[in-house]
């Protein structure tokens, strides 16, 4: 025991070769008993941003968080080879290397959580990495996403996913972030360069296109027979967002303290998650109440309609409007432009729209105005004179 000899130590571009990038691996070297063995950090830095005296990363947006990780990791290898001599079983270098490798995380989706955690963004960028990680894990129905299994199959089929869960140029955003994690993992040698899924993938510019339900297809969807717990759910938390106009995570994250009651009127008074702007709805006249009715009728301890994860409304919504028969592409969003388009076709102002739905820009409400004007001139060019 008295005889083992051990030092850990950090090596900054052992090769002496830059990548492509212009950065060079940080490693860090155990040497036991006179035999050496690198490990890799998956940190990459350029020349110009490593300190080779003090053995630190610096001028580095990130510079305090990479060198805390490393020097962590340094700690952790110094504590599991000094507890193994201390117990009389000194490690070699083999059982040192199955140590680190279980250490690791080979989940691409806890990585990107630890890796937004320590990201100096802003706070709006960062909701934004935490919006595609919640939507990153729906996809995977909670089972791990491996570095490896980040393929081009992959990323198209989550994009053809997100398409149908939020607006495009959301989808638009969320893939960017998801295009700078999967360089930095390139980056990192988490994944290898020649699979880089982007290389061959780019995110596809698409065209807005706002369904919305006619008069009669909202009719018919009040109208519709559901059976199950969840559709009954779905359902009404749909036509609750046609009524209202909120978004699925205002309506998923709504609690009682939303809700103001000012004479004889009941109001929503609540931050939206997605602008940090505030709407202010009058539940109890819009709709005729019936908005009000849902919300009573769907209470809980927590909130309201019971916080059904939209991968489970999602699907739920696709068996109602498949039933109905209804030959458009409805998403969970399209209540809200449901909600728009129904407020203008019924003489409410684009102003007041505007505030009811809690746009920053006007220019956002008149799409709808636009919307209605262009099926208007169809409507009348059909008409045969």
């Amino acid at each position: 025991m008295k005889n083992t000899k051990f030092s850990v130590a950090i090596v900054y571009n052992r090769k002496k070769q830059l990548t492509k990038q212009g950065t060079a691996l940080i490693q860090i070297v155990v040497t036991l008993n006179g035999k050496r063995k690198y490990f890799t950090t998956n940190i990459y830095v350029a020349p110009d941003q490593w300190n080779e005296r003090q053995k630190k990363i610096k001028n580095h947006p990130n510079a305090a968080a990479r060198n805390n990780e490393i020097y962590s990791k340094i700690i952790e290898i110094e504590n599991f080879i000094s507890n193994q001599i201390t117990k009389g079983q000194p490690p070699t270098l083999l059982q040192v290397e199955n140590y680190v490798k279980q250490s690791e995380t080979t989940d691409f989706i806890e990585w990107v959580t630890s890796e937004s955690n320590k990201s100096n963004v802003t706070l709006k960028t960062k909701r934004g990495y935490f919006a595609l990680l919640k939507h990153l894990r729906e996809y995977q129905s909670g089972k791990p996403l491996l570095f490896e299994d980040v393929t081009l199959f992959f990323v198209n089929s989550f994009y053809n996913y997100l398409i149908q869960s939020v607006e495009v140029t959301t989808a638009g955003a969320y893939f960017k972030a998801l295009k700078k994690f999967v360089r930095l993992a390139v980056n990192y040698d988490f994944i290898d360069y020649h699979k880089n899924p982007f290389n061959q993938f780019k995110i596809k510019s698409i065209e807005k296109k706002r369904d919305y339900l006619t008069d009669t297809e909202l009719k018919q969807f009040e109208a519709v027979e559901v059976t199950t717990e969840n559709e009954i759910i779905v359902k009404d938390m749909f036509l609750f967002s046609c009524y209202t106009g909120l978004r699925f995570i205002d309506i998923h994250t709504l609690t009682e303290s939303d809700l103001l009651t000012h004479g004889k009127e009941t109001y929503i008074y609540k931050k939206q998650v997605k602008t940090d702007i505030n709407v202010n709805i009058p539940i109890s006249s819009i709709a005729n109440g019936k908005a009000l009715e849902l919300l009573k009728k769907h209470k809980t301890e927590n909130g309201f309609f019971n916080n059904l994860s939209y991968t489970v409304v999602r699907k739920t919504l696709a068996t109602i409007v498949k039933r109905l028969g209804i030959n458009k592409y409805v998403t969970f969003h399209t209540a809200r432009h449901t909600n728009a388009t129904y407020l203008l076709n019924n003489g409410v102002s684009i102003t007041s729209v505007q505030k009811l739905l809690g746009h920053r820009k006007i220019q956002t409400t008149m799409i709808y105005a636009e919307t209605l004007a262009t099926t208007i001139k169809k409507e009348i060019e059909a008409v045969k004179w």
